[in-house]
């Protein structure tokens, strides 16, 4: 059969089916894994009915006993034009929960680190994102900054623009194509931050970490917040923000006489000469 990887339906009924050939053979989830290459918590989502990446589908079926053409996809998901019309197809692998770190925006020292889910919207028919923003202050306070949207995809560049808007406010997060075998997304957030007296654009660099064995947000939760200079992560995430800066987003010098400009490409980016424009 053809599976649609939009269908929640069909990916249940695959599940079923590979618990049911499992069980028929004798084998637990974990020998099933063992067999396939993968952890006993990625078939429990697959028989579960979550949505998996195709190619693991076809190992875990053909390592079960099942059809190898059974885990196919339908090529022909296309978004809707308003988002750029692109296939789905061609970001299957973009679906899934991710840990995301970027450069605070009010005090710069910190870095911080929120959780994105990306799935597909079969009502809107376009990808979208969820980004988990949910934490407790280091005083108590609770702080809520979730943003959810819609993805569009220019298919000239593959540059992924994650777009939220809100009561009239809007924030645009530009990322470039996923980076493998290390599957990292690099791109800038661009919002706007609000001053003594007035509001005032605002950019920072941001890397998304896809997260595997992962199967809801809420299992990074607790995750979520600020790293100070003191977190034994804080060196790992300054060194890759470095590096999103560096070859990624381009942050030209600023004059007095010249304003600030940003650049993003899906490419490394050249160091700009001097006298050019």
């Amino acid at each position: 059969m053809e599976l649609d990887f939009s269908n929640p339906e069909a990916l249940k009924e695959l599940g079923e089916e590979i618990r049911k050939k499992r069980e028929s053979i004798g084998w637990t989830q974990l020998t099933l894994a063992e067999k396939a290459g993968y952890s006993d918590k990625i078939i429990r989502n697959i028989e579960g009915g979550r949505k998996t990446r195709p190619s693991t589908l076809r190992h875990v079926c053909q390592a079960v006993g099942l059809p190898i053409e059974t885990p196919t996809v339908n090529d022909n998901i296309i978004a809707d034009a308003k988002y750029r019309s692109y296939n789905l197809n061609h970001f299957n692998e973009y679906i899934g929960i991710y840990s995301a770190f970027r450069r605070g925006l009010s005090h710069q020292i910190n870095f911080l680190r929120t959780v994105y889910e990306i799935s597909w919207s079969e009502k809107k028919r376009c990808l979208v994102f969820f980004e988990d923003h949910k934490y407790l202050s280091s005083d108590g306070r609770p702080i809520d900054h979730t943003q959810h949207g819609d993805i569009y995809i220019s298919n000239e560049v593959g540059l992924l623009h994650l777009l939220t808007s809100e009561k009239g406010a809007l924030r645009l997060v530009t990322l470039s194509k996923l980076r493998r075998p290390a599957n990292i997304l690099q791109g800038v957030v661009l919002t706007q931050i609000i001053n003594a007296i007035h509001y005032s654009p605002a950019v920072a660099p941001i890397y998304l970490q896809k997260a595997y064995d992962v199967a809801r947000r809420s299992e990074l939760a607790s995750l979520i917040g600020p790293i100070s200079p003191a977190h034994e992560e804080y060196q790992s995430v300054a060194a890759h923000l470095e590096e999103v800066e560096r070859e990624v987003v381009y942050f030209p010098p600023v004059s007095s006489l010249e304003p600030k400009v940003t650049r993003i490409s899906a490419r490394v980016s050249e160091p700009r000469r001097e006298g050019t424009s």
